[in-house]
């Protein structure tokens, strides 16, 4: 709940006023548990597994793995080059989000 700090109380209460920010406290914090509350009953904890299972890739073989590898043969990824990390992954050993350098590229996307 980053909306309900008591820090932002202080702020917001010293430049505001006090009775603003007990306003927007009084409003905010039933917004936001009837908010989880619709949300719990809308959305099933099934329909979000089912959600992340349809998300992980499956790779059938070592030239799939490779194609979403940025090939760089870094090692820092533990394993000497590309090739055998494609083969940790399709071994279960790996997933494919430990390659160093697809992670970063993935957050700076």
């Amino acid at each position: 709940m980053a909306v309900v700090k008591v820090v932002m109380f202080m702020v917001e209460s010293s430049f505001l006023g006090l009775s603003f920010a007990l306003t927007r406290y009084a409003l905010t914090i039933p917004a936001i548990l009837i908010m989880g509350y619709i949300m719990e009953k809308l959305v099933s904890r099934e329909d979000i597994i089912e959600e992340i299972q349809d998300k992980e890739i499956m790779y059938e073989n070592e030239k799939e793995v490779l194609a979403d590898l940025p090939n760089m043969n870094c090692g820092a990824c533990g394993y000497k080059n590309c090739k055998l990390f494609a083969q940790g992954v399709i071994k279960g050993e790996v997933t494919i989000d430990d390659c160093v350098i697809r992670a970063k590229a993935r957050k700076t996307a």
